[in-house]
């Protein structure tokens, strides 16, 4: 039975017991490569699910299955869920999105292409380091996803998806340096591209341990400035705004950020793993600038944080399996600068510090833009060279501060997550 045929049936039995009703599915195709030290070893699989909403005496109630569950059975956990869900006052959209402007590019690699492509991987990465071990996972295949409701929407769309995991380990005289990475696009990139992507300073993995302490000019390579984007990424949903936690509450229309930076979020790029057409309710995606040349544009919604602001869904509606929408931000890019690639910034760099790659930002306040950073992959600079790699390096300051303090940006894109990022280099951060 195709998805959309059983989503019918769920929905038919949801509007037994619901004045209103949604369901959505998303069919997973996925072929995979373990390749590392041992023989390389392939595998492949779909994997339903489906994800439901009702109405039911003016509450939300949610529930989500994989496979096969019977609807009746997804029925009453969403009615359980119902009994203390979330106010539900608002329609669903009764209009079904076009699909028509949406174009997801790239050509699924076969199997040995795979496996040649995590050879090469493996190889450049030896090039970089000698003596690194490279192991990876990639996933691939396509994702078809959709929505129906009880108004009358109906909608769903294709779009290829590339996954490659990777964990680098080099031998070092200052003992093991062992690092892992992620990205997501719709097609294999050349092997040598990838490798920038996932450890954009490999090459340095050698330098001796050196200790900094201040305040200090930060290069921040783009699986850092990955994690500093998490503070835009919670900041501008309206749920958060809501919710009184958003530091940008009150400051639509102002230059918060540096003016060099403009981050958008386009879930309708062609190369986006994330990509869509239209959102986990039914609405219609679009490209957006959320702060232009340092100044924010203003919040995102879903239909109900939108309803509790009087205003629209902007279509960034999304959520998890079984869970209620929340404003989401998708194939988040920043648009690049003059700086050239990582190594002429460094160059640049009188006396500063270079981040590659962050642990982990525990105790962080996202919505309020204040972290501690753990910076995995640091490095001291010195007359524009890497003179020593820093260990227990840590970041204690708000995004918001370094991204406003931030004063060149690269003019070259790296994925990293569903991100397109460059470099981007920022004064007087705290380093600790």
């Amino acid at each position: 039975m195709r998805a959309i045929e059983r989503a019918r049936k769920i929905l038919e039995t949801l509007g037994q017991v619901s004045s209103q009703s949604e369901v959505n599915w998303l069919v997973r195709r996925r072929n995979t490569l373990l390749a590392g030290s041992a023989s390389p070893v392939f595998g492949s699989g779909t994997i339903t699910s489906y994800s439901v909403r009702i109405q039911r005496n003016g509450r939300a109630g949610t529930a989500g299955s994989e496979g096969g569950s019977h609807p009746s059975i997804i029925a009453e956990n969403a009615i359980s869920s119902a009994r203390t869900g979330p106010d539900f006052m608002w329609d669903l959209p009764s209009d079904s999105p076009s699909t028509a402007h949406f174009v997801n590019r790239g050509t699924l690699p076969e199997s040995g292409e795979v496996l040649s492509f995590v050879g090469e991987l493996a190889s450049c990465a030896d090039a970089a380091f000698p003596g690194t071990l490279l192991s990876a996972r990639v996933s691939w295949g396509k994702d078809g996803v959709g929505i129906i409701n009880s108004q009358g929407c109906v909608g769903e769309y294709l779009r290829n998806r590339v996954r490659v995991d990777a964990t680098v380990s080099s031998a070092t005289e200052e003992g093991l340096y062992r690092r892992s990475s992620h990205f997501e696009c719709t097609c294999l990139p050349d092997p040598s591209t990838a490798l920038q992507w996932l450890f954009p300073a490999l090459s340095f993995a050698g330098a001796r341990p050196e200790t900094v302490v201040g305040r200090k000019l930060v290069l921040f390579a783009p699986p850092a400035l990955g994690v500093l984007l998490q503070a835009v990424r919670t900041g501008v949903s309206g749920r958060v705004l809501l919710d009184g936690a958003s530091w940008l509450a009150g400051k639509t229309g102002e230059c918060v950020l540096s003016p060099l930076l403009t981050i958008r979020e386009m879930p309708l790029h062609e190369n986006g793993a994330s990509s869509a057409p239209f959102d986990s309710e039914g609405m219609a995606t679009s490209n957006k600038a959320l702060f232009r040349n340092g100044v924010f544009k203003g919040f995102v919604f879903d239909l109900a944080s939108g309803f509790e602001a009087g205003l629209p869904s902007t279509g960034n509606a999304g959520k998890n399996l079984g869970g209620h929408p929340m404003p989401v931000c998708t194939n988040i890019t920043v648009d690049t600068g003059n700086g050239g690639s990582l190594e002429e910034m460094a160059g640049r760099i009188g006396s500063g510090v270079l981040v590659s790659g962050i642990l982990s930002a525990e105790g962080s306040d996202a919505a309020g833009g204040g972290m501690i950073l753990d910076c995995g992959t640091a490095w001291s600079i010195s007359g524009g060279e890497v003179t020593g790699r820093l260990a227990n390096c840590l970041i204690s300051c708000s995004a918001y501060e370094i991204l406003k303090n931030v004063c060149e940006v690269g003019s070259v894109q790296h994925r990293t997550g569903t991100d397109l990022l460059p470099c981007v280099t920022a004064e007087d951060v705290r380093i600790r």
